[in-house]
């Protein structure tokens, strides 16, 4: 038992859960591949190059010498849709092109200037998503982030250089059922643009009483984390820890520092006595328990001179008798001893077990402990210290809610900048951001409804969300630019954009959607957390580009 084995085990499903996502996740993407192309020709080259993609990033990884975390399970599915998303997007505009009747030089041409811009900054949104984890002080969640940003161009130069490679070498009939390929989403998104246009009041209306709902779900989010949190719940090693928590103290550390002050030591009874008046405080705590301080040793050497009665487990009444037992001491020095009292008797250590209620509860008994000791104990012969790790754990956890704010507000910042310098207005830094801030909203209701805590895993799911639903208003706006300065109506532009863009939106969202809800299929708490609320912030952001995002167009472009 113990920690040391639980983290072998973590590593240990860690590792299938990577293969087994990566061949689930590739299966999924080729399902999804016949459905929309029907044609051997036109699966094999998507397919091709998003596993390649994935090939290459695991090399990348390899040669990088990054070690496996329990955040690594993800890399498969972010590699595979991320790839494919990118796939969808030329490959559609490609065949739609055909479709007009442009030569295979000409479609492909047009699809490179078109989508190739568009992807690239959607890659770059999504990169800055993933990059802005790296502000984390968790090194895991740092690493993470990069090797996910990395990831991303990978994956994007591999896309677009096979894609483009072998898209020429095939006929359209060869790639895709063109009447199947054409018309699929063509009614669904006609009807969105009737809808948008004449309910606009309506739709906006829902909005707001949505966001409203979602607001008060996001007051409900809890903090208090668990050390068992990201452990499978019917898992052998959950069970074992869990009987060592209900039966043999708490499976949590408890730390405390012994500080003695100027000339003082911890040998002397006056120290002794401040140490053994928080030993005693502390063991009256319900969630401690098993407390070892330095008063232990002295406790049980005067028990030891007194033939092991049990009233004498105390410690000495004198100077004479403390004097005899520093004395041994010095003589029977060895590493136990050390674990508690330093060789200058200068410091110690109390430590105890505390039962995993949550960081949250345990702050607050911290805090009682530490008023306790300012108003009850000697601060002129000894302090005393809040120390290890799980001090650490719950630090850990204060400064995720801070970095999440950090990552999320330098992501908003850095696609602002993007924007600014793509569409060079305003008011569609604005209109772009507004969509994906409300699927933000949505995940942490979900969260705070849910009862989802903010965790470590939990709290990258902001930044990483949003960095990939940003990548459909990208598309969207692009669309629409293009359109414009072709001569159209802001009406019209909208249009056009829905029945061309709108199509391949929607067929990447749902590729992303239930990849990602293949995660929730993990037997890690915090990875089925991330797969089910990534999903529902994708589709969210999709529902928002559709009927909000033309709606803020409608009022703030029209002329």
């Amino acid at each position: 038992g113990g920690r040391v084995i639980a983290v072998s085990d973590i590593i240990h499903r860690t590792e299938n859960e990577l293969y087994f996502y990566a061949l689930l996740s590739a299966a999924f993407l080729l399902l999804v591949l016949v459905l929309v192309f029907q044609r051997f020709w036109g699966i094999l080259i998507s397919l091709s190059a998003v596993v390649m993609s994935l090939l290459l990033f695991l090399g990348f990884i390899g040669f990088m010498k990054q070690p496996l975390s329990l955040l690594s399970n993800l890399f498969p599915t972010l590699i595979l849709v991320v790839g494919m998303s990118d796939v969808i997007h030329i490959v559609s505009k490609y065949l739609d092109e055909l479709h007009k009747g442009k030569d295979q030089k000409t479609a492909l041409r047009i699809a490179i200037k078109e989508i190739g811009l568009a992807t690239l900054l959607t890659s770059i949104t999504t990169a800055i998503g993933f990059a802005a984890l790296a502000a984390s002080n968790i090194s895991v969640i740092r690493e993470f982030g990069l090797l996910a940003a990395s990831g991303v161009f990978i994956t994007y130069i591999a896309v677009i250089l096979l894609t483009i490679a072998t898209l020429s070498q095939f006929r359209q009939n060869q790639l895709a059922n063109m009447t199947h390929h054409i018309s699929f989403l063509n009614p669904m998104m006609l009807a969105s643009y009737r809808l948008v246009k004449t309910h606009s009041k309506k739709i906006i209306v829902f909005w707001i009483l949505l966001i409203g709902v979602c607001i008060f779900g996001i007051t409900k989010i809890s903090t208090n984390n668990y050390l068992l949190g990201d452990l499978p719940k019917k898992s052998e090693i959950r069970e074992d820890m869990a009987f060592f928590e209900e039966k043999l103290s708490g499976i949590r550390p408890f730390e405390l520092a012994v500080l003695a002050q100027e000339n003082h030591k911890i040998g002397e009874l006056a120290v002794l006595e401040e140490i053994e008046k928080l030993t005693k405080y502390l063991a009256e705590i319900p969630e401690i328990s098993t407390v070892i301080s330095p008063v232990t040793i002295y406790k049980s050497l005067n028990k030891s001179y007194h033939a092991n009665k049990p009233g004498s487990y105390h410690l000495p009444k004198d100077s004479i008798d403390l004097k005899k037992y520093n004395r041994q001491l010095k003589r029977v020095y060895n590493k136990n001893i050390s674990l508690l009292i330093s060789d200058d008797k200068k410091h110690g250590r109390m430590t105890a077990g505390i039962r995993d209620i949550g960081s949250d509860s345990i702050h607050l008994i911290n805090e009682n402990i530490e008023k306790w000791i300012a108003t009850n104990t000697n601060t002129d012969l000894v302090k005393f210290q809040l120390t290890g790790t799980g001090l650490l754990v719950d630090k850990n956890h204060i400064y995720l809610r801070k970095n999440l704010f950090i990552g999320l507000g330098l992501a908003f910042f850095i696609v602002s900048i993007l924007m600014a310098l793509l569409f060079r207005n305003w008011k569609m830094v604005i209109i772009s951001l507004i969509p994906n801030i409300i699927p933000l909203i949505i995940s942490g209701a979900v969260m705070g409804f849910m009862g989802i805590t903010l965790s470590a895993a939990t709290s990258i799911i902001f930044t990483l969300a949003f960095g990939i639903a940003v990548d459909d208003t990208i598309h969207f706006l692009s669309k629409f630019k293009l359109q414009l300065r072709k001569g159209y109506s802001v009406d019209e532009a909208i249009q056009t954009t829905y029945t061309e863009t709108g199509k391949a939106l929607c067929l990447t969202t749902v590729i992303l959607f239930f990849s990602f809800m293949i995660l929730a299929t993990s037997s890690f708490q915090a990875t089925y957390h991330i797969g089910l609320l990534v999903s529902i912030t994708l589709f969210s952001a999709l529902v928002a580009d559709l009927y909000l995002l033309p709606i803020l167009l409608y009022w703030w472009m029209e002329d």
